[in-house]
């Protein structure tokens, strides 16, 4: 990535090592009363999904949500989460910040240089009071 997309960003670029991903157990299909399985891809889908660098498999897991990322659109195709509303806790907002995930190819990410426009909304792939 250019050194110029990164001072163009109205925020950090972060990148945290893979030991740091290591307890993150992702969604849990048990997680209801009826077991509830990630989304089973179209056949001209599974090729587009971003594989994990160490050749597990395509979910990035993160605590109670799991990602498949698109390799061409270098977005999520789906996002899963597990939400207990009696269990929600409040998350103090800190500092905005972009973090690439080192699990998979840095191809397969939106960079900063995408959000260097104030006007396009950076959104979340889940809401940040939904899987805390």
């Amino acid at each position: 990535m250019e050194e110029s997309a990164l001072e163009a960003s109205p925020f950090e670029v972060l990148e945290l090592g893979p030991d740091w991903y290591a307890s993150c157990q992702g969604y849990d299909p048990g997680f209801l009363a009826q077991s509830i399985e990630l989304p089973t891809l179209a056949a001209e889908r599974q090729a587009d999904v971003a594989p994990l660098l160490d050749g597990s498999g395509h979910e990035l897991k993160y605590t109670h949500f799991s990602v498949m990322m698109s390799r061409s659109r270098q977005l999520a195709l789906f996002t899963a989460v597990n939400i207990d509303g009696q269990q929600l806790v409040a998350v103090k907002r800190s500092k905005d910040a972009s973090y690439f995930d080192p699990r998979i190819e840095r191809d397969y990410q939106m960079g900063p240089e995408v959000y260097k426009h104030p006007k396009l909304d950076r959104g979340h792939l889940v809401r940040r009071l939904d899987p805390v």
